[in-house]
């Protein structure tokens, strides 16, 4: 994994540098959102009205538009890099030098379509965060796409090995996930559904467990031997994505937690949107060089990754930054460091792991289904 994110010569370098530019997109969107003043001064560049025109608070609403305008730059930029860089199989390809040469290029470039996001009416934004809505679905889906791979490989890798001793700290692990995502499932049924009446949290509680049971049960059956350590990361990552679509929970809905403005939730909720902000950066990065999990044509080995796919989850990313700073919807506001709240927000996460439960469970079964066809590769 650091080898990969790490190495690369020239390419590895501009890699980091896209990186850079993503995160900085990122926290500035961010601080549009939450600094009022920031935002304003910016949408003194904006010509047209309001996007969120039924909100009471101006500045909130500025800072939610703002977010938008930001990435949708983003979005464009790492999407015209894409087009720019698509084919390139090689470090002396002739269009190479567009990803890793002429940096100031790049920088007018990036400066010219955040001045135009920030110029253009309300009316182009809205129409902007419905693609970004299903641009930002589509990096769900890649990420559980990459959390599949790196599972297969973590479980093969040990595998390969045949050491007793790394067999034992695998299945101790495994233990402690399980045992670890069975007491934070019980923890959350404490304080997110301490009462009968909290039936969509009961729900979802105990649906994760059932789901767990069903597919650590075909991962275990004989002619799948999938292992039990895969299982166990796949219930952790199920564990955490029920926690964030309770989270996610509005106000109004029953048994959600009250969204506080008080100094004393200030450190809680600002360590909660460092932790998210940081994992979808690192997750983010991450996935750009995993361009085997779609191999549409054939790299020279001298390449460290691919340019195209890199720009592509770039696109995809900033798309899904402004998805958890609006909450997946334009309606209401989002409160300084909150991420991700709302309706939308909860069932995007719920839909997210009962996909990844599905994709996990077809990856055991269909070697056993479809006989006659070749898995070695995939």
């Amino acid at each position: 994994m650091f080898r990969e994110m790490f190495g690369g010569g020239k390419f590895g370098r501009a890699r980091w540098v896209y990186f850079v530019v993503f995160a900085a997109i990122c926290l500035l969107s961010w601080a549009a959102r939450d600094s009022a003043s920031f935002s304003h001064a910016l949408n003194q560049i904006n010509v047209g009205g309001e996007v969120c025109r039924r909100e009471d608070d101006v500045s909130k609403c500025e800072g939610k538009e703002t977010a938008l305008r930001l990435s949708g730059a983003g979005v464009v930029f790492f999407a015209l890099h894409a087009a720019m860089t698509l084919g390139v199989d090689s470090t002396t390809h002739r269009r190479a030098c567009l990803h890793t040469d002429r940096w100031y290029l790049h920088a007018i470039l990036l400066f010219l379509l955040t001045v135009t996001f920030l110029w253009v009416p309300s009316s182009v934004i809205r129409g902007y965060f419905e693609v970004a809505r299903v641009l930002g679905a589509m990096f769900l889906v890649m990420q559980l796409l990459a959390l599949l791979e790196f599972v297969y490989s973590l479980n093969e890798a040990l595998l390969e090995r045949q050491s007793r001793v790394l067999m034992v700290y695998a299945a101790f692990a495994s233990i402690i996930m399980y045992l670890g995502a069975l007491g934070v499932i019980g923890g959350m049924y404490h304080v997110y559904a301490p009462e009968p009446t909290c039936a969509f949290n009961i729900f979802l509680l105990t649906f994760t467990i059932m789901l767990a049971v069903v597919y650590t049960a075909i991962s275990q059956h004989p002619k799948v031997d999938a292992g039990i350590l895969t299982s166990g990361l796949v219930f952790g990552y199920t564990t955490f994505q029920t926690w964030s679509a309770l989270q996610s929970l509005p106000a109004s809905a029953e048994c959600a937690l009250e969204s506080s403005d008080t100094p004393e939730s200030l450190p809680t909720k600002v360590v909660t949107f460092i932790i998210v902000l940081g994992a979808v950066l690192v997750a983010t990065m991450r996935a750009g060089g995993q361009h085997d999990l779609f191999e549409v044509y054939a790299a020279d080995e001298s390449l460290p990754y691919r340019c195209d796919f890199l720009h592509i989850i770039f696109t995809l990313g900033c798309a899904y930054i402004s998805m958890l700073f609006t909450g997946w919807s334009m309606e209401g506001i989002m409160e300084q460091y909150e991420l991700d709240r709302g309706w939308i927000s909860v069932w995007m996460k719920i839909m997210s792991e009962w996909t990844a439960v599905l994709l996990y469970v077809w990856s055991m079964v269909a070697p056993v289904v479809c006989k006659n066809r070749d898995f070695s590769s995939t």
